[in-house]
């Protein structure tokens, strides 16, 4: 979530936008669940000369982040695609724990 201009805008992430953050429930960065359009993150990426995106999620997150590595690739971009691990489903192989599911359990 956040790659196409009618879900939200970039949101710079900054010491004084972060000071207080972990005193808000939820996310400040959105969430996605399901159906992403590699193109339009590629229209993003492309627009904003990302060079790095980062994942965080599931083993669908991960397929997610797959799939736009193939596009940035595909599309000669030298764009970085970072996959970090949280689930609270705790079902990542070769992760011993994510974070997220203390929470989840707790």
């Amino acid at each position: 979530r956040g790659f196409a201009p009618a879900e939200s805008a970039p949101l710079p992430l900054t010491p004084e936008s972060v000071r207080n953050i972990h005193t808000k429930g939820g996310t400040v960065l959105g969430t996605g669940r399901g159906h992403f359009d590699p193109d339009v993150i590629l229209d993003f990426v492309k627009a904003n000369r990302v060079n790095m995106v980062f994942v965080l999620g599931g083993d669908g997150s991960h397929r997610a982040a797959l799939k736009i590595h193939e596009t940035c690739r595909d599309a000669a971009l030298r764009t970085v695609v970072v996959g970090i691990p949280k689930t609270v489903d705790n079902d990542l192989l070769y992760i011993d724990k994510t974070f997220g599911f203390d929470t989840a359990v707790g």
